[in-house]
């Protein structure tokens, strides 16, 4: 029975802890062991595995009982309870759970009981229980007898429970609770879920021991020789005790092996290396260090582990790594998967970290605590630099008082004396876990939790603790206007600074520190829209050290399969928790199992290693490479296309090409071309390096040839034997006959709408309904603060009206005319046009329309026009920027070419339906199928957009969730002469102004052609 309870006491963090210690596995052998294996060893045991679990409502009703197997149900451990049919998941942005009313939690907190027995043998060895990861909370015991208590939910706790084994079956208990003081400074945007997510284990350990090591590097001013300080403290130690010490090179060849007596508790060494191997994320060389402890008496115990060699620094208003200057082509990262929540196992983290190096990823911040240790590890194998952020963020003070008084609360905490030990306690569990990580290069010290006192003093502990690292933190308000001294941080980090914010940064000359982005380009939906924009940023300033973005990952929770075999993926709202923060935890570049959204492909061709330009007959080639010869890494491959046929392809041996060097190479002999030509270098690469395969793609540039001019579109020509055209007024229609040689055609144009309302060509119906003006679009979650004032002007719901139709009939054929309005209800209209259609003999038709917006309403979500065509006509193709839907500031991942696809196909499946798949720079596409086909062209000067859809946007729109969407049976062609770029405005800046359909004038110029 307990007598004090501790999780609203800020001042007991840790009972029966051990001290925190550098990370690692000790084993008999020195064989290294990486991922799961780690615990296979004999001095480990691992408690991962079915334990007996019972939810409780509150930690009094739990230890009132004594904990028998009867009630309790089996629970994976690792793993979250809510995922496993105990209480509800909840999700929050910035929010609380709970009221703000620190340090207390509620009362009514749900309390999770683990039982799990394991067998104990004596044979002279200390055994250590290891919690990697335990939200929020834990109290222990061991057979009944209370063993310690700890929180900080991401960072390890270990106990020693030598005295209070029991030779024979042991019993461990486990009380977690989903709340404590701790929950105060973990208000991360991420479901909320509770839970021992993190692997368990007892450590067998010889009585003295090796506790904490570190190692500390310096090196030459050319790095032509480097010196690694190896300091060790130990426990209990013997007069005997001993390390002996063996670091091999990454080619294997031992640079150094002597030994350390460890006798006195403390014991350091000196290891001097010649023409060291550099750690860099182009070439992530690692040495292998392996201590052999040993004492009189006891059996041997090893560590291994992998050391980067390496410097960071910042200077001349830059970071440099190994002395040359560095750009961060980040992302953010939590602990998510949609089955297993924060339990995420070795496999799922190298799946990620490979996924990200393939895209051209390097590095990452671990967004908003410690990740699991062996994420850290990969980091360092596979090569990606880290921001390793401390388990801090109280960013639910800003609701605290509602949103009005948010500037004046969002630092409480960093000034509350009583946190002040707890902040500098999830500081110090981050940098001496991590210590001997070569990937880490910025110890951040929490996030949006303001500044004040209590970080202060952390900055000053980690300051002193390891200067060898760039110290970051973001959050500048303080509590109460206190002046902040941010002179103990590295770098100025902002979050979603626009561009401009950015220009004026660097055009103050008082701003002598690096500035990185640690959030940015918002990638929630369909987007980010604004990745070239910042990257082109990143290349006007060496001080712009570069940015993460927001984030790597969709959260969400998989409910099993939709009958069309879509995953049902939910989020907040959807488990019936209140109060919820919605869809807002959807903001990935991936799925939430991993498929790659359009936005993570448009960042890998922004990222791309190379960037070439046309300088003449030359071909330009910069390296956007820090270390790596990019000649070495990659090969050319080019092909040549007019009017989207290949006219030419070969390959190029790249010369060398030093980091960020610019070299020129002649040109390929090309065809001679007279229509749309274009350039395209795929860089491939050469050897298998960083996750990329030998052949694989990691980027492309396109390059417009000029050519002999372009005056009419190449792939639709005008149907032959156009005779016996006529025109029958109808009344509110004006029917079109004629004839051409794929046979009669028949149209309808309705004169109270200024479009067609049918067309008839070959035997059949091509539309399913009448065309329509178009400025509606499904929002995209990045137009979520646009979308209250584009529904205030309800373009969603307008209309047309016509005023007057002009008609007349001459040997050019019929030429109409017609003065439009687009209106809805208490508004004036929202545009005002001319709309001209002719069409000739062949019954080709044009359609011109020029219109002006209402220059005292918002931009408009796109214009143009809507076609509801046969449902069968599901083949598409197209000549403009594809494969992967394109906009005016999002088409990186794209080229321009002739593209074929289908319907289903085109559409951009999104977790919360919205606008898709649109295709930017359109001279053409066409719509076939059952014997039809409905082709649009335009002339080269004024490209159009286009999407085709199964759905409309009017139930893209209504759709909660993409499980729910219903096709409408149609092909829904949308073609545009305006589409509003995407941004990132769902958190980040405005889109820019020249991203946006705002006019004033709008034409559309499109012939359609009817088979």
């Amino acid at each position: 029975m307990l007598t004090e309870y501790f999780h609203e006491n800020p001042k007991a963090l840790h009972l029966g802890t051990l001290p925190r210690r550098c990370y690692y596995i000790p084993s008999d052998t020195p064989a290294p062991r990486i991922g799961g294996e780690r615990l296979n060893g004999a001095r480990t045991v691992s408690l991962n595995g079915k334990w007996l679990f019972r939810l409780y409502p509150s930690l009094a009703s739990a230890v009132s009982e004594a904990h028998q197997p009867e009630g309790f149900s089996e629970i994976a451990v690792p793993g979250m309870w809510n995922l496993q049919g105990h209480d509800i998941n909840r999700y929050l942005n910035t929010r609380y759970p709970i009221p703000f009313d620190f340090p207390r939690v509620p009362a009514e907190n749900p309390c999770g009981v683990y039982l799990r027995e394991f067998e104990h043998h004596g044979d002279g060895l200390d055994t250590h229980l290891v919690l990697e990861g335990v939200d929020s909370c834990c109290y222990l015991w061991l057979n009944g007898k209370f063993a310690g208590y700890s929180q900080v939910s991401h960072s390890p706790s270990e106990f020693d429970l030598t005295t209070l084994l029991r030779e024979g079956a042991n019993t461990l208990t486990l009380c977690v609770l989903k709340y404590c003081d701790g929950t105060y400074l973990e208000d991360q945007d991420k479901l909320r879920m509770s839970g021992i997510f993190r692997d368990v284990y007892l450590l067998r350990r010889p009585q003295s021991r090796l506790w904490d090591y570190r190692a500390d590097m310096s090196f030459d001013g050319d790095f032509s020789r480097a010196r690694v300080t190896l300091e060790m403290t130990a426990q209990n130690a013997a007069p005997s005790l001993r390390a002996g010490i063996v670091l091999a090179a990454p080619d294997g060849s031992v640079v150094y092996e002597g030994c350390a007596e460890l006798s006195s508790g403390e014991a350091s060494a000196e290891i001097e290396i010649k023409a060291p191997f550099l750690w860099n994320a182009e070439a992530p060389a690692l040495y292998t260090l392996t201590l052999r402890i040993t004492a009189d008496g006891q059996p041997d115990e090893y560590i291994t582990d992998r050391l980067g060699l390496r410097r960071v620094e910042t200077k001349n208003g830059a970071i440099y790594l190994n002395g040359a200057p560095v750009r961060f082509k980040g992302v953010n990262r939590h602990d998510s998967d949609p089955d297993v929540g924060y339990a995420v196992d070795y496999s799922r983290m190298l799946r990620d970290i490979t996924m990200m190096k393939r895209h051209n990823i390097n590095a990452l911040r671990t967004s908003h605590y410690p990740p699991s240790p062996l994420l850290l590890e990969i980091c360092d194998e596979l090569g990606l630099y880290v921001i390793d952020e401390a388990d801090i963020e109280s960013h639910g003070t800003v609701d605290a008082r509602t949103r009005k008084y948010a500037e004046e609360m969002y630092a409480i905490l960093a000034d509350e004396p009583m946190f002040k030990n707890a902040i500098l306690d999830r500081v110090q569990a981050l940098c001496r876990r991590d210590i001997n990580r070569g990937c880490v290069l910025f110890w951040s010290l929490g996030n949006e939790s303001g500044w004040g006192e209590n970080f202060e003093n952390a900055a000053s502990w980690v300051s002193e603790h390891d200067p060898s690292r760039i110290i970051h933190y973001e959050s500048l308000i303080t509590f109460k206007g206190r002046k902040p001294d941010y002179s103990k941080l590295s770098v100025v980090s902002e979050m979603y600074s626009p561009v401009e914010r950015i220009e004026a940064y660097f055009a103050d000359e008082n701003n002598k520190k690096p500035f990185v982005l640690c959030e940015y380009s918002h990638a929630m939906g369909t987007g980010p829209g604004d990745l070239e924009d910042y990257y082109e940023c990143m290349e006007r300033h060496p001080g712009f050290a570069g940015g993460f973005v927001w984030e790597w990952c969709d959260h969400a929770v998989r409910d099993g399969f939709a009958p069309d075999g879509r995953a049902r993926f939910l989020y907040g709202g959807d488990f019936g928790e209140e109060p919820n923060d919605g869809r807002y935890c959807v903001d990935g570049l991936v799925s939430p199992d991993r498929e790659p959204h359009t936005g993570l492909i448009e960042y890998k061709n922004v990222l791309r290693p190379l960037r070439a330009s046309l300088a003449g007959d030359r071909l330009r080639l910069r390296s956007t490479l820090d270390f790596a010869d990019a000649g070495k890494l990659y090969s050319l491959r080019w092909i040549f296309e007019e009017n989207g046929k290949l006219a030419a392809q070969g390959e190029i041996e790249l010369p060398p090409i030093p980091p960020r060097a610019t070299v020129e190479l002649k040109r390929p002999e090309l065809p001679r071309a007279r229509g749309a030509a274009y350039l395209t270098l795929f860089y491939v690469v050469k050897l298998p390096h960083c996750c990329c395969e030998a052949g694989e793609e990691t980027g492309f540039d396109q390059l417009a040839v000029p050519s002999g001019p372009l005056s009419a579109c190449p792939f639709v020509a005008a149907p032959k034997g156009g005779r016996g055209l006529e025109s029958v007024d109808a009344g509110h229609e004006m029917i079109i006959r004629g004839e051409n040689e794929r046979g009669s055609f028949e149209y309808a144009f309705d004169k109270r709408t200024g479009l067609f309302s049918r067309i008839s060509a070959g035997g059949g119906e091509l539309l399913a309904g009448p065309m329509g003006f178009n400025i509606w679009r499904a929002p995209t979650d990045n137009d979520m603060r646009i979308e209250a004032d584009w529904r205030a002007f309800r373009y969603d719901r307008t209309a047309s009206r016509v005023y007057e139709t002009r008609g007349a009939m001459d040997a050019g054929g019929l030429s109409l005319s017609t003065d439009f309005a687009l209106l809805s209800a208490s508004l004036e209209p929202a545009m005002r046009g001319v709309c001209e259609v002719t069409v000739p003999d062949s019954g080709a038709i044009r359609i011109k329309i020029t219109a002006r917006k209402n220059e005292y309403f918002p931009f408009l979500p796109r214009f143009g026009l809507r076609l509801f065509l046969d449902g069968g006509m599901r083949d598409i193709s197209y000549f403009g920027y594809g494969p992967h839907g394109s906009y005016i500031d999002m088409r990186r991942a794209s080229r321009m070419g002739l593209f074929t696809s289908t319907l289903e196909d085109m559409h951009e499946d999104c977790i919360n339906p919205q606008e898709n798949g649109s295709h930017w720079g359109c001279l053409y596409v066409s719509a076939e199928g059952g014997g039809h086909a409905l082709r649009v062209n335009a002339p080269p000067a004024a490209p159009f957009s286009f999407s085709a859809s199964p759905y409309t946007q009017e139930e893209l729109t209504r759709a909660a969730h993409n499980f729910e969407l219903s096709p409408c049976g149609h092909t829904v062609l949308c073609v545009d002469a305006a589409m509003s770029g995407i941004g990132s405005a769902s958190c980040g800046g405005e889109r820019l102004e020249r991203y946006r359909a705002n006019g004033p004038e709008f034409m559309l110029d499109i012939g359609l052609m009817p088979w």
